[in-house]
């Protein structure tokens, strides 16, 4: 599933356009998807506006409206639990048990992880953790990891490590620990990463999408398996099979059978208007 700003969300199956979730109102250019459970998807938008669309009956509705007018692009949607966290200016936690918003005092958060407790956020200048229990009864206290802004983190969902893409390099975090990882060859720039439980894949801005396992490469995908570029720009992965975005072109990868699928220009999409990409059962 990937959003444009000008066609709404397009669900592409098997690489073919199925059908179109209803545009959103005028400007409301999509910056975030979050898939939840019986086909429900969460769109964030730049305006930092949220919605809620039933792809089956394609109807959508605003949901989680902010109390106060600080609000910037929706840069991440997740889930844990009974908390939904979204991260547009200021920084949102949403228990749905219990019916209630929490706005700590946090912002400008690129990209988060819970790990237990502790939720580990990406600030564009620096790195903080700090603890949810406290963060739900009101409390604020950050945890400085790093004096350096980052893009992303990732976590490996058996061990709980985390893996996050700074400015300066890919770090591992665990147990107290943060630590610079030369798993990629020299020269190799990323762009993105994530942990599908099996491996951790970085994309890089000219040298192809990599394969980490047990701290070292063992799969790199590139010009010479069919992709048209080496630049990679966002990668997600569900069974087996990866959704590849380069600078043109997204593709469908599948890892057993090294099969590979693109969509661009052929069937109506202009890739320098995907925003972000998700998958839903």
């Amino acid at each position: 599933m990937i959003s444009t700003l000008n066609k709404g969300i397009i669900i592409v199956p098997e690489i073919n356009i199925r059908e179109l979730v209803p545009e959103l109102y005028e400007n409301e250019n999509i910056t975030s998807l979050f898939p939840v459970e019986d086909n429900q998807l969460l769109i964030g938008t730049y305006s930092g506006n949220l919605y809620q669309s039933h792809l089956k009956d394609k109807t959508i509705n605003s949901v989680y409206p902010l109390v106060n007018d600080f609000k910037i692009a929706v840069k991440r949607i997740k889930r844990y639990g009974d908390y939904l966290m979204v991260s547009r200016g200021r920084f949102c936690i949403y228990d749905l048990k219990n019916n209630r918003s929490i706005y700590p005092k946090i912002s400008n958060i690129r990209d988060f992880e819970l790990v237990g407790d502790s939720l580990y956020l990406i600030h564009t200048d620096y790195i903080f953790s700090t603890n949810l229990k406290d963060l739900l009864t009101g409390k604020t206290e950050l945890n400085l990891l790093k004096n350096e802004g980052g893009k992303s983190i990732t976590k490996d969902p058996n061990s709980g490590k985390l893996y996050l893409n700074l400015s300066d390099g890919i770090y591992e975090y665990q147990h107290g620990k943060l630590k610079l990882v030369d798993y990629l060859p020299k020269g190799c720039f990323p762009t993105s990463i994530l942990h599908d439980g099996t491996f951790l894949w970085i994309g890089t801005l000219s040298n192809g999408l990599y394969g980490i396992q047990n701290d070292k490469v063992v799969k790199h995908i590139g010009t010479s398996d069919g992709l048209s570029e080496n630049q990679i720009s966002t990668v997600i992965s569900k069974e087996g099979t990866l959704w590849i975005m380069t600078n043109k072109i997204l593709y469908k990868y599948h890892l057993k059978s090294k099969k590979i699928s693109k969509c661009g220009w052929n069937y109506g999409i202009n890739i320098n208007q995907i925003n972000p990409l998700a998958t839903v059962l």
